[in-house]
């Protein structure tokens, strides 16, 4: 057995080296990288062959001062973190220190930069594993240059395996495309063997919605018009979430490959942010179309690992299935927009065509509407509505006496009776409505007469006053002054979600990242046989061995929830409630995901009541005891009035 021995610097450096630098590409980032970080708005990038004989990149970043320049050079020198905490909340792109170092062990470098203060600039070379630096003044406008020459120069078996000029340059080009569209504020210039290549213009992001144009103006130099025409704008939040960009539109036709995502500006690859886009379009893109993507995602420093990668191309999320939900509702809750205004235009044009037809007519009914009005209207009817042999039929309400007759596909029943108004309370109405009117003036000028029709008067909460005791909302609307409750109106909005679109079909499953497995007692067992079917329809794919249950998948709103304590506690009141009915269990539902313990916000609360006007107006106009009551001031006034 050979001895152990500590390794030489020459060969440690070389080792070091050839994790962070792979090729000539991997030096431009790194370089680039420093330059953002120093602050730079301006970088100009010169490439000789390839990057294989000459890489010089130029910034007008802050700087590196004169003694702290031959510093920049050694292993682990960096300004950028100081203590383990510093660790912990990673704002920069680099940090390890180890870029100048391990590019200056396997090539030659010429680091020459200066202050604001300094009269001239510095400069220092360094050539291989020797580390040996000279130092000397020159002329140098604010800023930092580097310079690499001869890469691999002192490895040739690295050197040999390097690709064609072509191949290696076209690396570089796909790496400052990344960068460029991860920073529209800095201007980028491209050159390859002194002929300018790319040129990227930076834009003022400060003002987003004046430099729209801009924007897309430079998303296109970068990505291409098809890319640019065909794509959806994604702008999504939550808590301390946020998710932004460009997704392609489902259902066209398509050649963009464009799949880039950032974490807080960082360039990654991440299996979750993966999992997620594409199962938000698993059943809407088509076969032969491409998936396409420009995203942005920001988050807590705090709750992310960006150490652990040699490139810094992979991260660890501290909540990684919350960050996956997040970014699956964004890009579905984008995607049904885009579906909704298709339909809307569709709408709008058969109502020119058929122009003596009402609104009414056109919108339609969605399926759940049943549902969802006999939900608010009343708990106490005599009839419900049941699946048997996919068809539907009515009975009257199950009893004791008639529950052992029915089949295990006879245990689900939903309302019937109910007279539904012919609006439709959703975002599709609203969008509707404002896209008839946007384009009113456009159709008049065609001479095409439209049909006149009544517009109901819309009810809203107008305005929200304050926030007393963090859970309810002091508002101001056209019946008066009222204290409403938040959570209860949150509540509602869980039951929408809960309440199958297609009572065939039911939710739909979302697979759970890993599925959970619990032990049931013999009741639960039971219960769970007894339920199977209600359950299916609620979204829960769920496998039994034994007395062992292996949960697959849940439906959306329920994601979040911890199945190993919410499951059991499901089939308690199932078996507590034998004759509970659908209806009856989404809302037992609802009141158990919703989070009780909330504060609100105005912010909060405004956000939660738009969508509240939006798919439940009959409410306003009604709403509920439990959920708003009006203050009565009359005595108050008395009291002031001495009356």
């Amino acid at each position: 057995m050979s001895e152990i021995r500590i390794l030489s610097p020459k060969l440690v450096s070389q080792i070091a080296a050839g994790e962070v630098v792979e090729r000539p590409s991997s030096v431009v980032k790194e370089l680039i990288e420093n330059s953002l970080d120093a602050g730079a708005n301006s970088i100009d990038i010169e490439i000789d062959h390839g990057g294989v004989t000459r890489i010089r990149v130029h910034d007008n970043g802050i700087g590196i001062s004169k003694k702290d320049l031959s510093l920049a050079l050694e292993r682990h020198a960096t300004s950028k973190i100081n203590t383990l905490e510093d660790l912990t909340k990673i704002k920069s792109l680099g940090f390890r220190g180890e870029a100048l170092s391990s590019i200056s062990s396997v090539s030659r470098l010429i680091l020459t930069s200066r202050v604001d203060g300094q009269i001239e600039g510095w400069q220092v070379y360094a050539e291989g594993h020797e580390m040996s630096f000279t130092l000397k003044p020159i002329a140098h406008p604010i800023g930092t240059t580097v310079e690499v020459f001869d890469l691999f120069y002192n490895t040739p078996v690295r050197r040999k395996f390097l690709r064609t000029e072509k191949t290696e340059f076209n690396h570089i080009d796909e790496i400052i495309r990344r960068i460029a569209l991860s920073r529209f504020d800095v201007k980028i210039n491209l050159s390859h063997n002194s002929k300018l290549v790319r040129q990227y213009r930076s834009i003022n992001t400060k003002n987003n919605i004046k430099n729209e144009e801009q924007y897309k103006r430079r998303l296109a130099i970068i990505c291409g018009d098809n890319f640019t025409r065909n794509s959806l704008t994604l702008y999504w939040v939550k808590d301390d979430l946020e998710i932004k960009g460009w997704i392609i539109r489902p259902n066209l036709d398509n050649n963009s490959k464009f799949q880039y995502y950032y974490v807080n500006g960082r360039i990654i690859r991440d299996r979750i942010i993966n999992h997620a886009i594409r199962q938000a379009y698993a059943d809407v893109l088509q076969e032969e179309q491409n998936l396409a993507y420009v995203l942005y995602l920001n988050i807590d420093p705090n709750n992310i690992d960006v150490n652990v990668h040699p490139t810094k191309l992979e991260i660890r999320f501290h909540q990684s299935r919350l960050v996956h939900d997040f970014i699956y509702q964004g890009l579905i809750n984008t995607l049904k927009k885009q579906k909704n205004l298709q339909q809307c235009c569709q709408q709008y044009d058969q109502l020119i065509i058929n122009k003596t037809q009402k609104i009414n007519s056109i919108v339609g009914l969605q399926q759940n509407s049943v549902v969802k009005e006999k939900l608010f209207k009343s708990y106490n009817v005599d009839d419900c509505l049941f699946i048997k042999n996919n068809t539907i039929g009515t009975m009257s309400k199950f009893n004791k006496s008639n529950i052992n007759s029915l089949s295990e596909t006879d245990s689900l029943y939903y309302p019937n009776k109910v007279e539904v108004d012919n609006v439709i309370f959703s975002r599709e109405r609203v969008e509707f409505d404002q896209k008839l009117l946007n384009n009113i003036s456009e159709r008049e000028n065609k001479n095409i007469a439209i049909s006149s029709f009544s517009i109901k008067q819309n009810y809203t909460f107008s305005k929200i006053l304050t926030i007393y005791l963090k859970k309810f909302a002091l508002i101001e609307s056209y019946f008066g002054i009222g204290l409403l409750s938040l959570i209860e109106a949150k509540k509602y909005l869980k039951i929408n979600q809960l309440i199958p679109a297609d009572i065939n079909k039911g939710l739909k499953i979302q697979p759970l990242l890993m599925p959970v497995k619990l032990i049931l007692e013999d009741w639960e067992i039971d219960t769970f046989y007894r339920v199977k079917i209600l359950l299916n329809k609620l979204g829960f794919d769920v496998n039994i061995f034994d007395s062992e249950i292996i949960i697959h998948g849940v439906s959306c709103p329920l994601r979040s929830q911890n199945m190993v304590i919410f499951f059991p506690k499901l089939l308690k009141y199932l078996s507590q409630n034998i004759f509970c009915q659908l209806y009856d269990l989404i809302i037992w539902i609802a009141d158990q995901i919703i989070n009780k313990e909330q504060v609100w916000t105005i912010t909060n609360a405004m956000h939660l009541l738009i969508d509240f006007e939006l798919i439940y107006p009959e409410l306003i106009k009604k709403p509920p005891k439990k959920l708003i009551q009006i203050i009565d001031f009359q005595s108050t006034i008395a009291a002031l009035t001495n009356e």
